[in-house]
């Protein structure tokens, strides 16, 4: 079978922080290696000194990224993450 022929959508859902952008990444790479064009989007978290402040698009078909949703400011996060008891330096 022609490879064009066959196109397939996968969305990858769960919880926070179980890895659904690191599975993604493997299999990116995995189809990349097997020869297949590989196009769609990837939210990455955006993280500043080690705390989430935004998520970003990244275009899988040309590599370009691109803020898709800014969180916080990093002091708001601090002051979240004082409020819930993790702690901050």
């Amino acid at each position: 079978m022609d490879m064009t022929q066959r196109r397939q959508i996968t969305l990858v859902t769960g919880a926070i922080g179980c890895g659904k952008t690191t599975y993604c990444r493997t299999q990116i790479d995995a189809a990349r290696s097997a020869g297949l064009e590989v196009a769609g989007v990837l939210s990455p978290a955006r993280f500043e000194q080690g705390i989430k402040v935004g998520i970003d698009a990244l275009d899988l078909r040309s590599g370009e990224l691109h803020p898709l949703a800014h969180l916080r400011t990093m002091e708001t996060a601090k002051d979240v993450r004082r409020q819930i008891g993790i702690g901050v330096r």
